[in-house]
């Protein structure tokens, strides 16, 4: 009998190991339909993958099947008969995307059961099915408190403006306002696709206000349409009411003196004006965007705007605009609104400055140049520099990167300007007119492999900095296959030539090769925010001086940066210190030989409590000190 019992267990137990043992051959499918419609998985570039016990969540890479099922994912995969918990991953650029917990299991994972070989049914990321593509009643609520106690919003109107209705500003007004503040609307939308859109209103000085821009790759609102009825609640540019709310004012100063230097413009009869985020981006309230002109020193303009229950810590955009008596030239051929700057330190994006909520706040630094062209980068009479270009079209050539794939043989690849200044400063006349986003100016040629090179050569009267895109010119179709552009920071590069110096370039030169993209926002190698061998000490280029000179900060009062201007008649070892009331050092912003020159020196006092301050420099048998007021 204990025979039987043992050789029974040892079955047993046998039949147990192998049928748990087993490995089985299983089939996966998961359909990334919504997340490449959404814009968050990149087919090109993305790899959707399987983690789970049966490869210890480790990666196994699913592949794309043939059209039209090629939005679906699939990988065959050894599993040990039992319970496989396992979930679909994948990253977006730098961004772990793992499915969301699975509320049905206990493990929160995908769960099946593995007997045998199989191939699963379809399953779709995160679970998102697609929508039908058929109309949905989608009804916005907008929190408009935030205007109401700026008082701003008054008797205007609110409207919802965005691809839902062709980005019209009337199309579609919200009812309101409700008890609450909040303005609503229902509309009808095709669910399936990811609407962009924004809020805008008429204020009391009768200019429109936009939202500003949001964290989104279009910078603009989107979100995802789905069957039925439907709500979307914001708050008026995702102000919550609740954080902290202050008055302030807020100075805004740019110096236009190169500008002026290079013809492009004339403080006599020219004027300045600020757009922004704060004005509608109009010039309707004159008071809050036209530039004052500062009687001691006619090229520097100066507005101080001021703020009413505005958040601490909002982004506040801005551009400066010329607004030119006589329009010629490059001004009147470029297309646009060419007199807008493009700054070479947002890769021609918008200005940024966080509100602080105090009464006398100034921009970091204090002073701006106009499209951030500094006296330093200005090419002196008689001299010119040339820049060589190369762009790799190799992801052109790719056909999961561009909808148009680039043909070598017979394309031609072309460098486009980035800015008007820049254009002007190259000359608006001729058959191929330089102009911003102008088609066609400078043809490339093919050097090695998918290198194509090209040479800009810039004479007196033009400027160190080049800001500009690719295209090419796709011969069996006639069209123009553009790099991606818009209105994001960094949607163009900007190139510098080296310097040893004011106004001395390093030549020849050659700048690194650029790699062709369709993404909107440029890679960070491919931008430079200053001119390499240039001290950040800022050159003003305007010769040799005859005295000795230090100069009253400006401004002053200040909170919390302000400019330090001095001049050198001859090569001196400098010295520039901050000192406070007790005599103590402070601050060093300058401590070595410098050639003779006229510079400024921004220093930025934030880590400082208010009071009065002394700034101090020393030069050979030279030193002057004088006094200066930081107040927070």
């Amino acid at each position: 009998m204990k025979k039987h019992v043992l050789l029974f267990v040892v079955l047993f137990l046998g039949a147990w190991v192998t049928t748990f043992a087993q490995t089985f051959n299983v089939v996966f499918k998961v359909d990334m339909s919504v997340q490449i419609k959404k814009g968050t998985f990149n087919p090109a570039a993305d790899k959707i993958q399987a983690k789970g016990d049966f490869n210890s969540w480790g990666a196994t890479d699913m592949a794309k099947l043939a059209a039209p099922q090629d939005s679906i994912y699939s990988a065959t995969i050894a599993c040990a008969a039992g319970v496989a918990h396992y979930k679909f991953y994948f990253k977006h650029g730098t961004t772990d995307v793992w499915e969301s917990d699975q509320a049905a299991t206990a493990s929160h994972n995908r769960e099946t059961n593995i007997t045998a070989a199989v191939t699963l049914p379809k399953v779709w990321f995160n679970d998102e099915v697609m929508p039908s593509g058929h109309a949905a009643a989608v009804t916005f609520k907008i929190d408009m408190r935030i205007p109401f106690k700026q008082k701003l919003l008054t008797t205007g109107h609110v409207y919802i403006a965005g691809d839902l209705n062709g980005w019209s500003t009337t199309a579609n007004a919200l009812a309101g306002p409700a008890a609450d503040s909040t303005y609503s609307a229902t509309i009808s939308i095709n669910s399936a696709q990811l609407i962009h859109w924004k809020v805008l209103y008429g204020d009391k000085n009768g200019n429109t206000q936009w939202e500003g821009s949001f964290s989104t790759t279009s910078t603009n609102r989107e979100d995802w349409i789905v069957d039925g009825p439907q709500n979307i609640s914001k708050f008026w540019n995702d102000t919550d009411p609740s954080v902290t709310l202050k008055d302030g004012a807020l100075t805004f100063q740019v110096d236009m003196s190169t500008m002026y230097e290079l013809r492009m413009y004339n403080p006599a009869t020219d004027s300045l004006r600020i757009r922004g985020s704060f004005n509608g981006w109009g010039d309707g309230d004159k008071s809050r965007a036209f530039m004052n002109q500062d009687p001691l020193s006619p090229n520097n303009f100066f507005l101080s705007v001021g703020f009413v229950a505005e958040k601490v810590t909002a982004d506040e955009l801005y551009k400066f605009r010329m607004a030119k008596k006589t329009v010629t030239g490059i001004w009147a051929v470029a297309g646009g609104d060419a007199q807008y700057e493009r700054p070479f330190s947002t890769g021609g994006g918008n200005r940024v400055t966080q509100f602080a909520g105090q009464n006398n706040q100034f921009t970091v630094p204090a002073t701006l140049y106009f499209n951030d062209i500094y006296p330093a980068f200005v090419i002196p009479s008689g001299k010119t520099i040339t820049v060589n270009f190369a762009v790799d079209m190799s992801n052109a050539l790719d056909p999961a990167k561009v909808p148009i794939t680039f043909d070598p043989a017979v394309d031609t690849v072309y460098l486009v300007c980035g800015q008007s200044a820049w254009a002007a400063a190259m000359g608006g006349n001729g058959t191929n007119v330089w102009k911003e986003d102008g088609d066609r100016v400078l043809k490339l040629a093919k050097s090695t492999g998918n290198i194509w090179i090209g040479s800009i050569t810039v004479g007196a009267g033009g400027f160190n900095g080049f800001m500009y895109t690719y295209e090419f010119g796709h011969k069996a179709d006639g069209t123009l296959q553009k790099e991606g552009t818009g209105f994001s920071n960094w949607a163009r590069r900007v190139r510098y030539v080296p310097m040893t110096g004011s106004r001395a370039f390093v030549q020849p030169y050659t700048a690194k090769v650029d790699q062709w993209t369709r993404d909107e926002v440029k890679p960070s190698t491919e931008y430079e925010l200053w001119p390499t061998g240039l001290s950040d000490v800022q050159d003003l280029g305007t010769g040799i001086p005859t005295t000795f000179d230090l100069k009253q900060n400006y401004p002053n009062p200040f909170n919390p940066t302000t400019t330090i201007r001095f001049s050198l008649p001859s090569d001196e070892l400098v010295s520039l210190k901050i000192y406070n009331v007790l005599g103590q050092q402070v601050e060093t912003l300058i401590n070595k030989s410098m050639r003779a020159g006229s510079y400024n020196v921004d220093f930025n006092a934030s880590k400082l409590s208010s009071g009065v301050y002394f700034y101090r420099i020393e030069a050979g048998n030279y030193n002057i000190t004088k006094k200066m007021l930081l107040l927070k």
